[in-house]
């Protein structure tokens, strides 16, 4: 009919729309990558940093003490050793133990605001809150711990003594002698980074 409106369908159009929302998205997804990598600047410390820690071995002294040449092979008195060592125990026992056992690979959570927290007892009881890779150790009881690892001061001597401590304390954990007992929930733990910490110890 004369002057009835036809609707023409403007393809052009919808490729306009199409070719917007697709800009829109790549612009979301670039903001998006660059709050990321702004969050890993302020919040991650290098790896190097973090997990490169060289601690020397506090029983280094005992052994040399305690190591007889006179043969031409160096033959250490273990017992001695050991015996020195539980009398002589200390936060910086607590600190090489905890490196061993991949506690300087641990981070602060961004979800819940803390750094991990670690209760060791070794008949008396010690603390550790790991900042930036490092446990740093006090004595006595905190109430934040995320987990809390149990054993005797013999055995933590025996394990620095041994060749390869972290296969000395797999073996202690699955055996009995030392006890790792979850505390905060596996959410917070996976956030804090145990598990590397758990699968060192399988």
């Amino acid at each position: 009919m004369v002057g009835q409106e036809v609707v023409i369908r403007d393809n052009k159009r919808g490729l306009k729309k199409g070719f917007k929302f697709f800009i829109i998205v790549v612009i979301l997804f670039i903001v998006g990558a660059a709050f990321y990598l702004a969050y890993l600047k302020i919040f991650e410390t290098k790896p190097s940093s973090i997990r490169t820690v060289i601690l020397p071995n506090p029983l280094n002294d005992l052994i040399l003490k305690n190591t007889d040449n006179s043969s031409g092979e160096d033959i250490v008195d273990a017992e001695k050793v050991v015996e020195q060592g539980i009398s002589e125990f200390n936060e910086t026992y607590i600190n090489y133990l905890l490196v061993a056992l991949g506690a300087n690979k641990l981070k602060y959570s961004i979800i819940y605001r803390e750094n991990p927290f670690i209760e060791i007892k070794v008949e008396e009881i010690w603390n550790s809150e790991i900042v930036k890779g490092k446990p740093v150790i006090k004595q006595g009881n905190i109430d934040n711990e995320d987990i809390r690892i149990i054993l005797s001061k013999e055995e933590a001597v025996k394990a620095m003594l041994s060749p390869d401590i972290k296969e000395y304390m797999k073996e202690s954990v699955n055996n009995g002698k030392t006890k790792i007992e979850q505390i905060a929930g596996q959410t917070e733990l996976f956030t804090k980074g145990y598990l590397d910490m758990y699968n060192e110890m399988k």
